[in-house]
């Protein structure tokens, strides 16, 4: 079975509504607006295939995670990074022993992509220590990882 899935979204702020009592005091900055607004991808599409033949089934899933933007912490928006769209490809097999009992493995992120590297002039890698940005995700930073399920129908 061959299967296609998108989302599409764009979050906008369209006003901020600061109490008169508060005057001038800035609520949101450039940083914290960008995290509502940029952090997450405004696009996932997901292709996908699934075959069964006997007692093996067979998966292949391909994510594309769209751009996500860095906000420099420093309010600069000269500085922001934006992250590439980043394509992600899963794949499963199971073994049905019988109608109860399957043996399923996953491999995630085959071809083990990881985020682009965070710029130091966003200012969000504590003075380089840290490689990828953890706050903003497109699709994780665990690299190829892989799983093995044994399951039982009562």
């Amino acid at each position: 079975m061959l299967g296609f899935v998108g989302n599409f979204n764009k979050t906008t702020i369209d006003s901020i509504d600061t109490p008169s009592e508060l005057g001038s005091v800035e609520i949101f900055s450039h940083r914290e607006r960008s995290l509502i607004v940029n952090s997450r991808p405004r696009s996932k599409m997901s292709l996908t295939l699934d075959y069964n033949a006997d007692q093996f089934s067979f998966g292949l899933y391909n994510t594309n995670f769209g751009p996500v933007t860095v906000a420099n912490v420093d309010e600069n928006p000269l500085f922001d990074q934006e992250l590439a769209s980043k394509l992600i490809t899963d794949l499963r097999v199971t073994y049905k022993f019988s109608p109860e009992l399957r043996l399923t493995g996953i491999a995630n992120n085959v071809f083990d992509i990881y985020p682009d590297v965070t710029l130091n002039s966003t200012g969000g890698t504590a003075g380089g220590r840290f490689l990828y940005s953890s706050e903003v995700s497109q699709h994780g930073q665990l690299g190829r990882n892989y799983s093995l399920a044994l399951t039982y129908k009562f």
